[in-house]
């Protein structure tokens, strides 16, 4: 690929700059006054599943990203629209009888929804975002059908994209996929997009971060500078795209089943990037080094909008490092009460431990704060370190500590198993500190590095991942240690193989395990931090919580998952004094019908006997 390097100063642009410009008025032989964002579902066809949906097990978060590029394109005298299709797919569905659930065709409903407001609103530029690898070929398919139906120029951006992109190790595979485009928007596009329609409808000159489709194949040009602190004072424009119903057909966030019935939840920004330099994360990528923070009066307005226009009761801050100003995040809190704001929140997205202060976590208490996961990785400080993660266990030991004293924010952590060369005994070590750490709920994940990350790189010098055997699609799936899918995880991460009694010491502590072994430890983490732990609770407001989220994991998470069944009897016996003979009966019957479960039910030494 050629690139061309554009200055700062327009008497320094390179003599081939004319390239990029013809390519340009090319693509927009008038003036852009008309732009359509489109947000792909995140499943394509091949992985889309209406009992899933109707299930509410999908994700469905507002478009936040392209709403904020449709408040810049506004803002400059465009008309925009801006089409959500995940949630028209789930609503779509959703309001489908039993009878045509049946013949619900996929294919149909995005061809129909596409094709209509194509010929509708006929479009200028058209936009098309998309944010996570697991979307990739949901991504081409909504681009291939754009393109289908209209001669608009298309560009593509977002996190997924500048990801594949910007590493040269998947870039060739990505454009060979990605040929519809005209151009790539790469990081934060507002600066980029607004140079853009200040290209095509002024005298501006091209701006950076994009690359162009020319006759020499995709130009690039050099990088423009990312939205500063005032700049990101941007106010989504909701009324493209009301967040009103989306949590009625899908999920936003990791708490919402513990919140009241029919809640209203939307998703906010305080801060972009990150202070930390995490191996296995591509937030600097994306958002550059560094911290930058909306003002506070900015974040109350958006968020005095969405209780009072929308009637939304509940946000997921969608920061990567939202606590990064403790003076200003506890400005933000006390302003949130002072104002009478009222809406509880989450950080579904992690904090970083080292900022859970007493005065921290208190304002956050104080203005409604009910979840909250903590970014611990690993308990073992070696790996840590490696990984580059800020902190290490006293600042976790610290955080959970400071977080028991407010029994009203159900805490959680991030735990990770399986980076390159962790051995069984760095892995025990995570076991013993998320134990010693008390949590309410345990995420324990294995790795899957992302393409365009220092771990990745690190992965692919050790001939664990092969980049040419990668599928983006699949990439939230099927790289671990190895880099290999297991046949033993296919039909999800709950597998197990054995008695785990001893699931640590059977191993030398020096070994590294194989794919398979973990899966085996991911299962007994899980039971032990998790669903076993269940026993020793007794604070009430505590009980009530995680009633409600391991009802959920049987309602709709995993109905056939019998240790969820198992507890939520108990958990009902320690509610109610006595478990409920519907829950007692789902139990006796899943385990009848699912010898997988009835297998496992011996191997950790459970018996419905115990609960009667």
């Amino acid at each position: 690929m050629k690139q061309i390097i554009l200055k700062n100063s327009n008497k320094n642009i390179n003599v081939n700059y004319g390239l990029v410009e013809a390519s340009a008025r090319i693509l927009f032989p008038v003036k852009i006054r008309k732009i359509l964002f489109i947000q792909p579902p995140d499943l394509d066809h091949s992985k889309f599943s209406v009992e899933l949906a109707l299930r509410k097990r999908y994700w469905n978060y507002p478009p936040y990203g392209p709403l904020l590029l449709a408040r810049v394109a506004e803002d400059l005298g465009c008309q925009v629209r801006v089409l959500n299709l995940q949630d028209e797919l789930l609503q779509h569905v959703h309001g489908l009888s039993a009878e045509d659930t049946l013949s619900f065709s996929y294919e149909t409903f995005l061809i129909t929804a596409i094709a209509k407001l194509l010929a509708d609103f006929e479009p200028d530029l058209i936009g098309v975002t998309c944010m996570f690898s697991l979307s990739h070929l949901s991504f081409l398919n909504v681009v291939k059908l754009v393109r289908d139906n209209s001669r608009a120029a298309i560009s593509i951006g977002g996190v997924h994209i500048t990801n594949a992109y910007s590493d040269r190790k998947t870039r060739k595979s990505f454009l060979a996929d990605a040929s519809f485009a005209d151009l790539i928007f790469l990081k934060e596009s507002e600066n980029s997009f607004r140079g853009l329609l200040g290209f095509i409808n002024g005298d501006n000159i091209f701006p950076g971060d994009v690359a162009v489709r020319t006759s020499e194949g995709y130009v690039e040009l050099a990088e423009s500078e990312r939205p500063n602190v005032e700049q990101i004072n941007l106010i989504p424009s909701y009324h493209l795209s009301p967040p009103t119903s989306l949590a009625n057909v899908g999920r936003i966030g990791t708490f919402e089943s513990i919140l009241p019935a029919n809640a209203k939840i939307a998703t906010i920004l305080f801060n972009r990037g990150c202070r930390a330099q995490c191996t296995f994360c591509s937030v600097r990528n994306f958002n550059g080094q560094g911290v930058r923070g909306r003002a506070v009066s900015s974040v109350l307005d958006e968020l005095k909008i969405l209780k009072y226009e929308y009637g939304i009761n509940h946000i997921m801050w969608l920061d990567d490092d939202l606590l990064f100003d403790r003076k200003k995040s506890i400005e933000l809190f006390d302003s949130m009460v002072r104002e009478n704001i009222g809406i509880t929140w989450d950080t579904t997205n992690g904090v970083i431990a080292a900022s859970c202060t007493d005065e921290v976590i208190g304002a956050a208490a104080a203005s409604g704060c009910m979840g909250m996961i903590l970014g611990m990785e690993s308990g073992n400080d070696e790996i840590l370190k490696k990984i580059k993660k800020p902190g290490n266990v006293r600042h976790f030991l610290q955080a959970a500590e400071v977080l028991k004293k407010y029994p009203e924010i159900n805490t959680r952590v991030f735990v990770m198993i399986g980076f390159p060369g962790e051995t069984f005994a760095q892995m025990q070590e995570s076991y013993d500190v998320v134990r010693e750490m008390d949590v309410d709920w345990a995420n324990v994940n294995i790795l899957q590095p992302l393409p365009n990350t220092p771990i990745f790189d690190e992965m692919v010098a050790a001939g664990f991942i092969v980049p040419s055997e990668i599928k983006f699609e699949d990439v939230s799936f099927s790289l671990g240690a190895s880099g290999k899918l297991s046949g033993r995880r296919l039909g999800g991460k709950d597998m197990l193989a054995e008695s785990f009694d001893d699931v640590f010491r059977s191993h030398a502590a020096h070994a590294v395990p194989s794919r398979e072994e973990l899966d085996d430890i991911w299962a007994y983490m899980n039971f032990h931090l998790n669903f076993k732990k269940l026993d020793s609770i007794t604070n009430l407001q505590k009980l009530n919580i995680q009633y409600k989220w391991v009802s959920s994991i049987c309602d709709n998470l995993a109905p056939t998952n019998a240790f969820a069944k198992y507890y939520k009897c108990k958990l009902e016996t320690k509610l109610y004094g006595k478990y409920f003979d519907t829950s007692l009966a789902d139990l006796i019957l899943n385990l009848k019908e699912h010898s997988y479960w009835d297998a496992r039910f011996s191997e950790f030494s459970l018996s419905v006997a115990d609960l009667i």
